[in-house]
């Protein structure tokens, strides 16, 4: 009896009540649900040095080609030029619809900040006028 009155004490003194309503659940999230811009993180991250802006450029650049070209591959990387607190990444990307297609080269642009790849830029195929 001196065990069950011990723990109802210690109990009470670390502040349970049974009769206290419990919270709610917290709710699922609707994934059909909108999402806010500020609420979806850049989904590639940089660190402000060359390496890792070279590499987040890599991932961006081909991630937009697959869109419209799904065996887009990037060819070269020429420059990674320092622009006051970004990094402007420059190179030639393959565009490809087949796997067995030589596809062709276009140059592109990407600028990385410290938190993301903010630009990714692919040039049209230059055209020139004939004489």
């Amino acid at each position: 009896m001196a065990a069950i009155v011990g723990a109802a004490l210690g109990l009470q003194a670390a502040g349970y009540d049974p009769n206290r309503p419990r919270p709610p659940a917290p709710r699922a999230a609707d994934p059909l649900a909108p999402v806010r811009g500020t609420e979806t993180p850049a989904v590639f991250r940089a660190d402000i040095d060359e390496e890792a802006a070279t590499r987040a450029c890599k991932l961006a650049t081909e991630d937009e080609a697959q869109r419209q070209y799904p065996h887009a591959l990037l060819e070269a990387v020429e420059a990674a030029e320092p622009l006051k607190d970004v990094l402007l990444v420059r190179g030639t990307i393959r565009l490809r619809a087949k796997k067995a297609d030589p596809g062709e080269l276009r140059a592109f642009r990407c600028r990385v900040d410290a938190q993301a790849v903010r630009m990714v830029a692919i040039d049209p195929p230059e055209t020139r006028a004939p004489r």
